[in-house]
């Protein structure tokens, strides 16, 4: 959120795209400054989970060792934490849902309140059934935290996980099911078939991680994000060298990418799925085993490093904290590479539940309409909905005024008195959450529809092969293609004009 320099008056004596011109530029002089204590706080709020975690596996030693049962005990807990909405991502500390009503989770566990089934047939209103079981969550995965060998009993998690995944798919994505998924029945077959395969397991969703996030950031709108965090983050922010180094001329309007943003966005990219080739192939050259290993590997720690830094707006420290330890335990100190030896002796079941999800992950990377981005690790950059929202003062009390609500907006409200944010940003908050968060990114299902229903005839709308909004081209539209046209265009202009 960014306080305007110019008077109301001023601003609105400007024509519709003069108010844009200046608002860009004036976003480019403060970045991320404004968003730096939020950062921060939540930064120190995943910090002190990987402690919580680290002390578990502390005080409830594995028999596997110590590394072992912190990775194991950082997985759950992440799980347990992404079901409560306490990582910080879009939730946590700010958004005030570590105190009681625990505004984004409660519904859970009320009857009747809206869920949305993998199965239509189900209902989209929670039962009984769906209330025992988000009950049932927190004491399994508590028990299993303090339980390091728990043997069968270790199924649990993976009986949970899926169990919402039939009832509460909307929860299971929310809860970062495209890791968790996979990830609890590699702990599931542990519980039944022993550690075989284990290592293998975890090493095939990182893979998958890594390759399709790579993959997935091959386009002209990577170009134009990847841009953007080398200068919107606190540490660039109002950076004349980098802003002439990565767009063509700010001052003069023209935000286009240059030439060398649209060949480090492309470099940055291949980097991303080429790194966990070379941990592929290691184990098969020789000498250099340990090399190619090291190459991999630091460069996926680097990729998260960087990612760390440069996304102050969104909180993504778990999900990249996580898998910096993950690397290093399953390509390094477990096994040095890929573990083929482990993959062998996986269990047939296992096996055929990761051939289920690779053959999704590449399904989705084609087809991008009709698997969840998160299910075929099409993360994050670029292929998700965004919006600028503009409100002056008057209008924030005209809306204030005349809507008529008989609620609050909790983390608004709850930023108001503890003064971590100013009075005009918590109103705006509230309107840019109910917004943003609330209309375009659940599933993308109602923005588009509103712009169908504005600009398109009624038997357009009923189409059954429209696109959702924020997908993207797929990896065949986009592979190797756009560095040398990604500078020569701007993107569309998306603002509808009713």
């Amino acid at each position: 959120m960014v306080r305007a320099y110019l008077p109301e008056e001023d601003f609105k004596a400007m024509s519709y795209w003069q108010q844009w011109d200046e608002v860009v530029k004036m976003i480019f002089e403060v970045g991320g400054l404004p968003a730096l204590p939020a950062t921060m706080m939540h930064l120190v709020w995943n910090l002190l989970q990987m402690c919580l975690w680290y002390a578990t596996a502390r005080a409830f030693p594995s028999a596997d060792g110590f590394y072992f049962g912190f990775l194991r005990n950082a997985l759950m807990g992440h799980f347990l934490f992404e079901f409560l909405s306490w990582t910080g991502t879009y939730s946590g500390p700010l958004m005030g849902n570590i105190n009681p009503p625990f505004p984004w989770t409660r519904m859970r566990f009320i009857r009747g309140t809206i869920k949305e089934p993998f199965f239509q047939c189900l209902g989209y209103k929670r039962t009984w059934l769906d209330v025992f079981v988000c009950s049932a969550v927190v004491p399994i995965m508590i028990f299993l935290l303090v339980t390091p060998d728990a043997g069968v009993w270790e199924a649990l998690w993976p009986a949970c996980v899926w169990t919402l995944f039939i009832l509460d798919y909307s929860c299971y994505t929310g809860f970062f099911g495209a890791w968790h998924g996979p990830v609890s029945l590699v702990f599931g077959s542990r519980a039944f078939f022993g550690p075989q395969g284990t290592n293998a397991g975890l090493q095939l969703v990182l893979v998958m991680t890594w390759i399709g996030s790579g993959v997935a950031k091959h386009g002209d709108w990577f170009v134009v994000n990847f841009a953007a965090e080398w200068v919107l983050p606190y540490i660039f922010a109002g950076s004349r060298f980098w802003q002439n180094l990565i767009y063509k001329d700010i001052p003069g309007g023209d935000c286009t990418p240059t030439r060398l943003a649209a060949v480090l966005g492309y470099m940055a990219a291949i980097l991303e799925w080429a790194g966990p080739l070379f941990l592929l192939f290691a184990p098969f050259c020789g000498s250099y085993q340990v090399s190619l290993t090291l190459l991999g590997l630091g460069l996926m720690v680097l990729m998260h490093i960087y990612i760390i830094v440069h996304l102050p707006f969104i909180d993504v420290f778990a999900i990249n904290l996580i898998p910096i330890l993950w690397s290093i335990y399953c390509f390094w100190l477990t096994s040095v590479g890929f573990d083929y030896a482990d993959l062998w002796q996986m269990p047939l079941p296992l096996k055929l539940c990761f051939v289920g999800f690779a053959l999704q992950t590449v399904y989705g990377q084609i087809y991008t309409d009709q698997v969840c981005y998160q299910n075929c690790y099409r993360f994050w950059s670029g292929n998700f909905s965004f919006s600028w929202f503009l409100m002056t003062d008057s209008a924030i009390e005209k809306m204030k005024s005349r809507v008529i609500s008989t609620a609050v907006f909790p983390p608004s409200e709850d930023l108001k008195a503890s003064g971590l944010m100013a009075e005009w940003e918590c109103d705006f908050f509230a309107f840019f959450a109910v917004g943003l968060l609330w209309a375009i990114m659940p599933s993308q299902r109602l923005l588009p529809l509103m712009v169908h229903e504005v600009r398109c005839s009624r038997k357009e709308i009923q189409k059954p092969s429209q696109k959702r909004q924020g997908s993207g081209p797929g990896f065949r539209e986009t592979f190797l293609v756009g560095v040398l046209g990604a500078s020569a265009s701007p993107p569309n202009d998306t603002t509808i004009r009713l």
